[in-house]
């Protein structure tokens, strides 16, 4: 949501700058952008329009392994609804966050989970596993339904990326926060990487422009990236119009550089 907090208005802000639009689904008291049936009619004719593709970023909110049974069962709800209705603008697509905690929409400060966490249990992963296995049911085509990381080392996501039939979308802001060395970990799960989430980090506040990051940090990233001929997707996570507009320099500089 770049411009503004209306889902069609933001699409149509966005078609003369990106060909890929990353629709972020919000479902809290401030703001509710979950497309209804005739939404859904203009996403659909703004796609083919335009050309576009689209990923779907399900709502922060859902909790499909929170101890509570009740949440489960209706984030897992809530979630496939979702895939369902949105099944006919073919997104490439859709991504999850799978929370430890209660989800907030703001990184809480020195809450990052590493590999031997206690919080990381044979219990959390067979409640995720089957609610993965629940939203898999509701995906149509060659959607495919992609974890990211959050405040959690991409490794702790090594058990759905392993037993179920989903993939790793990095997001690098959340390895900036968590102090991650994001060059190896590019590295070592770059087999399972479809999508990259890029945005700049200033101590705990994230979605920036890329211009609060250092130049050659993010042309070490790039460069990675066109050595391997990545041909996923890197999704500016950015919102609003000027950091989008500063980032996107930021990537055609890195680019074109040697």
């Amino acid at each position: 949501m770049v411009f503004g907090t209306d889902l069609i208005d933001n699409i149509k802000a966005l078609v003369p700058i990106v060909n890929h639009i990353e629709i972020v689904l919000f479902h809290t008291p401030a703001i509710n952008n979950i497309p209804n049936a005739a939404d859904m009619e203009q996403i659909t004719e703004l796609k083919h329009i335009h050309g576009l593709t689209f990923t779907v970023h399900l709502p922060a909110f859902l909790q499909i392994a929170s101890t509570d049974k009740s949440i489960r069962e209706e984030s897992v709800y809530m979630a496939c609804n979702i895939c369902r209705r949105m099944a006919v603008c073919q997104p490439a697509y859709f991504i999850l966050h799978i929370p430890y905690l209660e989800p907030t929409l703001v990184p809480e400060p020195g809450v990052y989970f590493k590999p031997g966490s206690a919080a990381c249990g044979s219990l959390w992963i067979e409640r995720a596993l089957k609610g993965l296995s629940q939203i898999q049911t509701s995906l149509h085509g060659d959607t495919k339904l992609l974890v990211e990381n959050i405040n959690y080392s991409p490794e702790l996501l090594m058990p759905f990326l392993e037993k179920e039939n989903c993939q790793l979308c990095l997001d690098i802001g959340h390895l900036l926060l968590g102090q991650e060395d994001v060059a190896a970990t590019m590295q070592q799960y770059y087999e399972k990487i479809h999508e990259i989430h890029l945005h700049g980090v200033q101590g705990y506040e994230e979605h920036l422009s890329l211009t609060v990051l250092p130049t050659e940090r993010i042309h070490k990233w790039l460069d990675f990236l066109k050595q391997q001929a990545y041909t996923g997707i890197l999704t500016l996570e950015v919102f609003s119009p000027e950091d989008l507009l500063q980032s996107m320099e930021v990537i055609r500089a890195a680019m074109s550089a040697n």
